[in-house]
């Protein structure tokens, strides 16, 4: 996909909201709808608008300048990393030279939903339009909000709790792709006795699964 020639409008009229903090699709990536792998989490955890002049800011850090958007975010996000935000770059690098792109089942960030089931509805929307650009080769879905995406908008039903190896579940509509469940990056949800310590272990051999399927 020629990124020059994608017309985003779709997504900037989704995510310029007109109070509460702006919507985010995706973690910065300038050439978002050249991705081949998804990682699709649950929602983005820091709500930001006032650290941007305009949506037009916003957008462009988004999309062009990431640099903006991870200072504007730093700022913000002062108290450290999560165990999610940790894990899922990890992940990523694992994955490079991979075009990664990073995003949620519902796409509202922070944790106060003033309308959770119209977000949800957001968050498909926003799913099935990056699915269709981008094609990407697979897709892995960790956490309960992102099983459930699954299977509302690809109708399958993915179990979390089965080892990632053992996982084939392909689909051939808008693209052939791989699809893949995890318990949540942050640990939380896991099956009794699975080891949260060993979770950085399996998605290492799992990216490399990732990349020769990509090969393909």
């Amino acid at each position: 996909m020629n990124q020059e020639l994608i017309d985003d409008q779709y997504l900037r009229e989704i995510c310029n909201t007109s109070k509460g903090p702006y919507l985010r699709p995706f973690r910065p990536n300038p050439k978002w709808a050249e991705a081949r792998i998804f990682i699709v989490g649950t929602n983005p955890a820091t709500p930001l608008r006032d650290e941007f002049r305009s949506f037009d800011e916003y957008w462009r850090s988004l999309t062009q300048t990431p640099e903006v958007f991870n200072r504007r975010y730093r700022l913000k996000h002062s108290s450290g990393q999560s165990k999610t935000t940790k894990r899922t770059p990890r992940l990523k690098d694992l994955l490079h030279p991979v075009n990664v792109l990073i995003t949620n089942a519902i796409i509202y960030p922070g944790k106060d939903f003033s309308n959770k089931p119209e977000q949800r509805k957001i968050g498909r929307r926003c799913f099935e339009y990056l699915l269709g650009v981008c094609k990407p080769s697979s897709v892995l879905f960790h956490g309960i909000p992102a099983v459930g995406l699954a299977a509302e908008t690809l109708g399958v039903k993915l179990d979390r709790y089965e080892p990632l190896k053992g996982q084939c579940t392909v689909i051939n509509d808008p693209c052939r792709c791989h699809l893949f469940a995890f318990p949540h990056f942050s640990g939380q949800g896991v099956r009794r006795g699975y080891k949260v310590s060993e979770m950085d272990k399996e998605l290492k051999l799992h990216a490399v699964q990732m990349k020769e399927l990509e090969t393909q």
